[in-house]
């Protein structure tokens, strides 16, 4: 075997047992009633990544819509189209932001959920 190939059968290996570790984490916390802050911080996440989605979509009906009013008004005075491009700029700018936002919160209720396991995890130990 080449050292690349061990290296990536090493990685799968450390990924399955990341993705069992966490699966147990979470049923765990969440028999005992401890998944409460990270619930709530995967809320703002979901809602972030839901804006995401919505601005993707609202983008790509503007394209359409302006490629469509291209072929409506060819030939002919075409309305001003910088309130067109300050919308695009508008949406593109809050598109970023959520996904800054929705990539913080994601990363920040898998931390709470470690610390919950960790704080669960050490109550139980000293029983």
């Amino acid at each position: 075997m080449m050292e690349a190939e061990i290296k990536n059968d090493k990685k799968k290996h450390v990924k399955k047992l990341q993705n069992d570790f966490y699966d147990r984490m979470y049923y765990e916390l969440e028999h005992e009633d401890k998944l409460e802050n990270a619930r709530t911080v995967q809320s703002f996440y979901y809602f972030f990544r839901q804006l995401v989605t919505a601005f993707i979509l609202l983008i790509v009906a503007i394209i359409v819509l302006e490629v469509l009013s291209n072929f409506i008004f060819f030939g002919l005075n075409r309305p001003e189209i910088s309130l067109i491009v300050w919308l695009l700029v508008f949406i593109l700018t809050i598109l970023i932001i959520s996904i800054i936002l929705a990539r913080w919160f994601r990363k920040r209720m898998v931390m709470k959920m470690y610390w919950a396991y960790f704080s669960h995890l050490s109550l139980t130990s000293n029983k």
